[in-house]
């Protein structure tokens, strides 16, 4: 009886102080972003700050399953986004269903278009949430220059 007795408070205690300290990563990304720079060549390192003509932009991460999340990128307006398109969407994006990957300990990727396993690669649709979990990179390809990437440089807003 004793042993049984010293079995379970063992158990208790080795219970109490295990636990799961892993978030999954879709839950580890969720939350909203500013956008802090946009970048016109992804190797040039010319970053524009934002605000760009009076636009701002906002990110949505939300959980959905453990390599799921849904995402939104949302311009403050359409207005006065000259190019639209280039510096901010003429419209809201929404992502129900995009794929995360955790491929490795710098970042975890958001595939909008396409699923895991698709190439890694700045001239896809593609977030990469840095190690941090603090910085994102949204990659795209504006219509008016379709063969030169682009990207949107995020800072998660503390809440």
């Amino acid at each position: 009886m004793r042993n049984l007795l010293l079995c379970a408070s063992l158990f208790l205690i080795g219970s109490a102080s295990c636990k799961h300290s892993d978030v999954e990563p879709a839950q580890s990304i969720e939350g909203t972003y500013q956008a802090k720079f946009y970048d016109q060549s992804t190797s040039s390192g010319n970053a524009i700050p934002y605000p760009i003509n009076g636009q701002e932009l906002t990110l949505q991460i939300k959980y959905v399953s453990a390599d799921t999340v849904s995402v939104q990128i949302t311009p403050s307006s359409t207005a006065n986004a000259l190019p639209n398109g280039v510096y901010s969407p003429t419209q809201t994006l929404s992502y129900p269903k995009a794929y995360i990957e955790s491929p490795t300990n710098t970042a975890t990727y958001i595939y909008l278009t396409g699923k895991p396993g698709s190439p890694i690669s700045t001239t896809n649709t593609q977030i990469w949430i840095y190690k941090d979990k603090q910085s994102a990179d949204y990659f795209f390809t504006p219509q008016q220059t379709p063969t030169i990437a682009k990207s949107i440089r995020f800072e998660k807003n503390d809440v």
